[in-house]
């Protein structure tokens, strides 16, 4: 289910992103449980087609899995920690 306090920030960055000629990019948070995240967002993409913001559109971009990228991030959050003394 789509609720319209996500809907309206979807829409304002993607028609910031239109209008300025970025990006917008959808990004799952979803480390733990990959497979469920993706069956819920593929609601969310069909939630923001039916809003207007196609798939197809050429300032969307297909969306990322944190999870896809979890040795990366936990890499970079070691390494930052580290430079900053922590």
């Amino acid at each position: 289910m789509f609720h319209v306090g996500g809907a309206r920030p979807a829409l304002y960055t993607w028609a910031v992103a239109r209008q300025s000629g970025d990006t917008f990019v959808l990004v799952s948070r979803t480390p733990t449980r990959p497979v469920t995240g993706r069956s819920v967002l593929s609601e969310i993409i069909d939630a923001l087609v039916a809003i207007g913001i196609s798939a197809e559109d050429p300032v969307f971009e297909c969306p990322y899995f944190q999870s896809d990228n979890a040795t990366a991030l936990a890499s970079s959050s070691k390494s930052g920690s580290e430079h900053l003394g922590v």
